[in-house]
């Protein structure tokens, strides 16, 4: 049998451990307003996970060798101390919704709000949303972290429980946990099709060295330290930990699950050093430091819902400093607000288990239901607007085969149309001028992906295994077609390798020497401004008057349209089709939008945009 545990210096507050959360907390606010400030911000999320698992595993560790343990009052406190900031978080977010939101992302946020309360969240994004991809308007993205942990406050204790009461497994606890980070980071290699950026089982090894760290203490009982080695160990783990949010970016290879326990294991090292009074531990324990992290919990809860709806309103991701301003001001008042008049009060009272579980969970989880049900009145007026959003028919992101046929079917052409979304937009608009000129082509495209020989995604590539899949079918189809029709967002190139020119210019000289007739259609055009919102807000009687483009955007998308059109030029046997010349400006036509979002077309747009081509005599194929 072991011997009791005291609750030492472990379980006692620790001002540096505050600090550390302020680090986190700003860390991923920076990198949430603007990528490109702190390009590895997101990392904060990381050290998170770490300091949770550290406190959550002291305190079940500590209550099971002293026998006191019981998963009521475990759970009392995780509710307490969790679900009424979260719920008033997201009551706030959805009424705002209400406010600010069209049917559709009403909707999708009061799905997203009851996934939140079944804790499964993370994977319901894993399944929707790429986390570095345009997620920016989504709400309540960032309560994936929140789900990550009460999914391990679930799992954790059951298997502590199983170590601790079995008699051969007791004294191998850290093998136990430590072979558990490795499944963990193994598992980066397993795919199964969902964004691994959400994932509990990538993330657990982040909570478990926390884990490991905070057993090792309670159990091994290391002396503090005073001595040089504590001041050196800690400066070079701060020192290391901050290089990570400047050198480190969204496209970190191999990550969440390997690389993603750099900056864990540098947080465990600052915990651990931190028990000695050296330099980093009295720099965390500013008093500054140490209210921003009292608060932190509040500040990542509101300051991603207030993001995401300024950028909603304003129309882009990177909003005007004056905005931004009010924001981090609103921001800042608010979770001042839920930190003193709803987390403590309600952590602080002595409600048992049962009342807990019912005033902060069934009741309004049950209030959430009604709210959800009552947005789904009326879902029907969703197709009212359908022509306005981006085409969502099969012949986009579909299985690859069959190819999806548009234009005057009865016809058998040799034509092939490829490309990404910016061919998906393209489905009527070929439809329309096939049957008007007499031809029939197959439409084959998918998100972000694009036909190249010798594909090599790169890691900025949009699910490289779907563009990888995707590119191994167009090469193993392409020799049946006469005509070659590429159809790309050419006006940006992030998600393309550097040498993406280089590789096209081949790609298109070894077709040319196979005979094939090669097109290249322009339907590029990024005013940077998400002009549905803009048409949504102002049918809610909120006319901003702000502008209908962004200089920024289209100047640097025209600088990539122009070496594509180079490219083109090159060859006299290649057919360059710039659609953009029949783009009417502003993008409006008979009052409403031809853009779905500030760079597609949507099905209105490329309908009218047809008939405007068809009526000046324009013709694809001649």
């Amino acid at each position: 049998m072991m011997d009791n545990v005291k609750q030492h210096n472990i379980m006692q507050h620790r001002n540096d451990i505050d600090g550390l959360r302020a680090i986190a907390i700003l860390s991923v606010i920076l990198f949430h307003i603007n990528h490109q400030w702190l390009p590895g911000g997101f990392l904060g999320v990381d050290i998170f996970f770490v300091i949770s698992g550290y406190l959550i595993t002291s305190i079940i560790y500590t209550d099971l060798i002293n026998n006191n343990f019981t998963f009521s009052h475990f759970y009392q406190k995780r509710i307490r101390r969790i679900l009424p900031a979260f719920f008033f978080v997201m009551f706030s977010a959805i009424f705002l919704g209400l406010f600010l939101f069209d049917k559709g992302n009403q909707i999708n946020l009061a799905r997203s709000a009851l996934e939140s309360i079944k804790f499964i969240v993370n994977f319901y994004f894993a399944r929707r949303n790429g986390y570095f991809d345009d997620t920016n308007e989504i709400p309540l993205l960032h309560f994936w972290s929140l789900a990550v942990e009460e999914q391990f406050y679930f799992i954790f204790p059951i298997v502590l429980i199983c170590i601790l009461r079995n008699k051969y497994l007791v004294n191998k606890i850290f093998y136990i946990l430590f072979v558990l980070i490795v499944f963990s980071m193994l598992s980066q290699f397993i795919e199964i099709g969902l964004d691994r950026y959400y994932l509990f089982h990538l993330r657990a090894g982040e909570l478990l060295v926390g884990s490991i760290l905070a057993i090792y203490v309670l159990k091994i009982k290391p002396k503090s330290f005073n001595h040089p080695l504590s001041n050196i160990l800690s400066f070079v783990s701060l020192l290391l930990l901050l290089a990570c949010f400047v050198f480190f970016d969204k496209d970190l290879p191999l990550f969440p699950a390997i690389s993603g326990l750099i900056p864990c294991l540098l947080t465990a090292l600052l915990i651990f050093t931190g028990q000695a009074d050296n330099v980093v531990c009295r720099l965390l324990s500013n008093k500054g430091l140490v209210f921003i992290g009292k608060i932190s919990f509040s500040l990542y809860l509101w300051h991603w819902v207030l993001l995401a709806y300024a950028r909603y309103v304003y129309g882009t991701y990177e909003i005007p400093t004056n905005w931004l301003l009010v924001v981090i001001s609103i921001t800042v008042l608010l979770s001042i607000f839920t930190f003193y008049f709803i987390e403590n009060p309600i952590r602080r009272n002595n409600l048992g288990f049962k009342k807990s579980f019912v005033y902060f969970y069934i009741i309004p989880s049950a209030i959430l239901f009604g709210l959800y049900r009552y947005i789904k009145i009326g879902e029907d007026t969703i197709i009212v607007e359908k022509s306005l959003m981006y085409p969502t028919e099969i012949c986009h992101n579909n299985k690859l085969l069959p190819s999806c046929k548009k234009g005057d079917i009865s016809k058998d052409d040799k034509i092939l149309f490829i490309g990404d979304s910016h061919t998906g937009h393209l489905n009527s608009f070929i439809d329309l001028v096939g049957k008007n000129e007499g031809w029939a082509a197959d439409v084959i495209s998918r998100d972000s992906c694009y036909f190249l020989f010798d594909y090599i995604p790169t890691n900025k590539s949009y699910k490289p295994e779907k563009c990888i899949e995707y590119n191994n079918h167009i090469s193993s189809i392409y020799s049946k077609y006469d005509t070659i029709v590429f159809t790309n967002y050419w006006g940006e190139w992030k998600q393309k390798p550097k040498d993406f020119i280089i590789n096209f210019d081949k790609t298109l000289t070894k077709l040319l020497m196979e005979g094939k007739k090669i097109y290249i259609i322009n339907s590029s055009y990024n005013v940077g401004i998400n002009l549905m919102n803009t048409y949504r807000l102002k049918n809610k009687g909120l006319d901003l008057n702000y502008r209908m483009s962004d200089e920024k955007s289209m100047q640097e998308s025209f600088s990539y349209i122009r070496r594509v059109e180079e490219l083109a030029q090159k060859y006299p046997e290649i057919h360059y089709i710039d659609l953009t010349s029949y783009l009417p400006n502003p993008l409006i036509i008979e009052d409403k939008p031809i853009f779905s979002d500030t760079n597609h077309w949507n099905e209105w747009g490329a309908i009218k945009i047809a008939e405007k081509f068809i009526s000046d005599g324009g013709r694809l194929f001649k």
